[in-house]
């Protein structure tokens, strides 16, 4: 073969792989995993909703109250059930986008920064009473944490929150993991 052509022949190899690549990055971004909301239930949606990997959703249990605005659905993450649910936010968390947490009154355990948005762990305590001894008042209750829920408001403004079934917890990590999961709606 002519050095001349063991040129043109190397160029081409190369030229092939480069466009091998940016295919593959362009079908990447296109055949990534898409929105698994429902479309009718998209449709009725008021708000950007952020939504899973398919592989973690329990697609049969999206469910859209049109009254409360409410978005609910299940996923399966890490052997764990969760629930999620989303809405648009109340005007205090939209007034102060920084400050959503104070607003909720709310006090994190954890935070961190996910692709949709920032997101806080917080624990969750039975829903105990004072009892009332004897008519002399109440007397203290200690509350201990039976679960956690974390909490974000996305960068498309809709408030999500995520609830492990039972008592379950995640550690940071696996929030961090399944938030990198999430997608907002486009």
């Amino acid at each position: 073969m002519k050095p001349a052509a063991r040129k043109y022949s190397k160029f081409l190899l190369w030229l092939a792989i480069i466009l091998l690549v940016i295919a593959g990055f362009w079908l990447h971004g296109r055949l990534g995993y898409k929105n698994t909301i429902p479309a009718d239930i998209q449709s009725e949606l008021r708000f950007k909703a952020a939504y899973p990997q398919p592989a973690i959703v329990d697609s049969a249990s999206y469910d859209y109250q049109s009254g409360s605005g409410i978005l609910s659905y299940g996923l399966n993450f890490v052997g764990t059930k969760l629930t999620v649910n989303e809405q648009q936010p109340p005007p205090s968390v939209t007034a102060d986008p920084q400050g959503y947490l104070k607003a909720l009154g709310i006090k994190p355990t954890a935070q961190f920064n996910s692709p949709i948005g920032p997101v806080a762990i917080t624990a969750v305590y039975s829903d105990e009473h004072p009892v009332v001894n004897g008519g002399v008042g109440p007397q203290p209750v200690k509350s201990e944490p039976i679960g956690q829920s974390a909490i974000s408001l996305t960068n498309q403004g809709t408030l999500l929150i995520i609830r492990p079934s039972g008592n379950q917890t995640l550690t940071i990590d696996q929030w961090k993991s399944l938030f990198s999961k999430l997608k907002n709606s486009p």
